[in-house]
């Protein structure tokens, strides 16, 4: 027999095209957040919203709150003018322009269906966020490319965008995929990330979503364990072999206790008792504490201190102290007239009970500034509080009074009047009602209240009858008309009534008066007389339908 050929071939883990699948969960079973794909981390901080609204997310067009009883973001999209959106300053800041990003929103909308635009102003894509019963519902953008701006935003579709839209959570990162939930890395605990994993193999590219094939899970990433327990304290040392002496140093000078060591620097020789006044001029540090220019120092073995003169009983005729650090001491001012301090830095003091009462001399100053502008004035102190009054006259002439200041009973103030005390402007902090104060500002003629409730002025009117059909109102410079039932049974004209001149317009302007109707076939023209020519503020319905009624609320603003 010839043998033609004699070879041998031995193959060992074939995989015959088995494709391995993973999947991450954060139970045993698979269960609680099951993904093919491991989460990254959020590049947006308080993604789901837990604090109040942070003051990096702005508007533009839109209207933006934390909803009450959801706590949901809530974005209020009006459709004012071409800019309808609401964006999160350097949202994308961490990518390098050029890099992909995803970002996905668990969200719903008041509305059957909003659409919505989200990326940046360099690139997006539309989605369509619909109601879903009042459910967050996830809608992913993918592969968005950064561009040169670093904001990333939720956009209207300009103009036709009207509604609202709540959104739970909210997720940013770099790369294609946009991956489950993760808090941001500021914000992240182990607990956070799956600790879960689970595979299966099979012959197709498409990985299960049934967690079960997947089993058996196993626990891959634990939470943080608490601290062990403190370990036992080792046995000592063995003590070391005692050295060789040195040599004996050569005896120091004999110390001199009668005398005081005079110098700029700390002493290298000291012994106790020691005494040295330091002669520098700028505090230095020394051992154990920080001496002072001109006090003498007395060394205690270990540290300097100051060195203290203890007679029993000191007369000066005239006495002159320049520096002076009185620890504790009981002084009686009997017999002294007059006393000048030139700089008193501090004073710390216990002093019982003290019956000061005020300042009840009025402190007077004068100047002159900005030309021949000369002020004139003073202040007083007293248990009320602090009063500033001051006159300005400018060459001599009187121009006006004005006092400031704070009063226990009247609070904050401020008032400028003229020579004959007429108010020129006047701004006082007034108690409104309880627990509740306002910002007064006025003059002679018009003034104003500012409170929690908002902005009141002196020309607001409440709702007041003008006719028959009609009131107003007056907020600012707006005006409010409402007519109620305004009809004639001949056609021509209506007379709602006359505004005051103070409320009505300076020219005249035309309103549309709408009728109580299911067609605007009848609504017609309001004309309201302007101050400017006659019969200034009369206000009617030109040539209205019979027998029409005419129900409506038009507002104008002043001019």
């Amino acid at each position: 027999m010839t043998i033609v050929a004699s070879n041998s071939l031995t193959i060992s883990n074939v995989n015959d095209g088995t494709i391995t699948h993973t999947a991450y969960a954060y139970s045993a079973d698979g269960t609680d957040g099951f993904t093919t794909v491991y989460p990254n981390l959020n590049l947006i901080e308080d993604g789901k919203f837990a604090k109040p609204i942070s003051s990096k997310w702005n508007t533009d067009g839109t209207t933006i709150s934390k909803d009450d009883i959801t706590g949901y973001f809530k974005v209020k999209f009006n459709g004012a003018g071409s800019l309808n959106r609401t964006y999160y300053t350097a949202g994308i800041s961490t990518i390098p322009t050029g890099q992909k990003y995803s970002v996905y929103i668990k969200a719903y909308s008041l509305e059957s269906s909003l659409n919505i635009k989200m990326g940046s102003v360099n690139t997006s894509q539309a989605v369509t966020v619909t109601n879903n019963s009042n459910i967050p519902k996830t809608y992913k953008v993918e592969g968005l490319v950064r561009g040169a701006s670093d904001t990333f935003g939720i956009f209207g579709e300009l103009t036709t965008t009207l509604g609202t839209l709540f959104i739970s959570e909210i997720k940013l990162e770099q790369g294609s995929t946009a991956t489950p939930w993760m808090p941001s890395a500021s914000e992240v605990t182990t607990a956070d990330w799956p600790s879960y994993i689970g595979q299966y193999s099979d012959f197709t590219s498409t990985a299960s979503t049934d967690p079960a094939k997947y089993a058996p899970w196993t626990i891959f990433k634990g939470n943080d364990g608490k601290d062990g327990a403190t370990g036992p304290q080792g046995p000592q040392g063995n003590t070391g072999a005692t050295g060789p002496q040195g040599p004996v140093g050569p005896a120091g000078s004999d110390g001199d206790p009668g005398k005081v060591i005079q110098q700029n620097t700390e002493p290298t020789t000291k012994f106790l008792n020691m005494l040295w006044q330091y002669t520098g001029i700028e505090p230095l540090n020394a051992t154990g504490i920080t001496v002072l220019s001109n006090i003498i120092y007395v060394w205690n073995g270990t540290a300097w201190q100051i060195w203290l003169l203890n007679p029993q009983n000191i007369q000066a005729v005239n006495a002159w102290i320049t520096n002076a650090m009185i620890d504790t001491a009981a002084i009686k001012l009997a017999n002294i007239d007059t006393a000048t301090i030139t700089e008193l830095s501090a004073v710390t003091a216990t002093l019982g009970d003290v019956e000061a009462g005020s300042i009840t001399n009025d402190i007077s100053y004068g100047f002159v500034a900005q030309g021949n502008h000369q002020y004139l004035g003073n202040s007083v102190i007293n248990y009320r509080g602090i009063n500033i009054s001051e006159t300005m006259t400018l060459d001599n002439v009187f121009q006006y009074t004005q006092s400031m200041g704070f009063d226990a009973i009247a609070g904050l103030f401020f008032q400028r009047l003229s020579e004959n005390q007429d108010i020129i402007s006047n701004i006082r902090l007034i108690e409104i009602g309880n627990n509740e104060m306002g910002l007064y500002v006025g003059n002679a003629t018009e003034s104003a209240t500012l409170t929690s409730k908002g902005l009141t002025l002196s020309t607001d009117v409440d709702w007041t009858s003008i006719g028959t059909y009609t009131k107003y109102k007056r907020q600012g410079n707006r005006i409010t008309l409402s007519v109620v039932d305004a009809m004639v049974t001949t056609a021509g004209n209506i007379t709602l009534g006359t505004l005051p001149a103070k409320d009505a317009p300076y020219n005249s302007i035309m309103l549309t008066a709408i009728a109580f109707a299911t067609t605007n076939t009848n609504d017609k023209h309001i004309q309201i007389n302007g101050t400017y020519g006659s019969g200034g503020g009369l206000i009617t319905i030109l040539g209205a339908a019979a027998n029409q009624k005419y129900t409506f609320q038009q507002t104008f603003e002043l001019t």
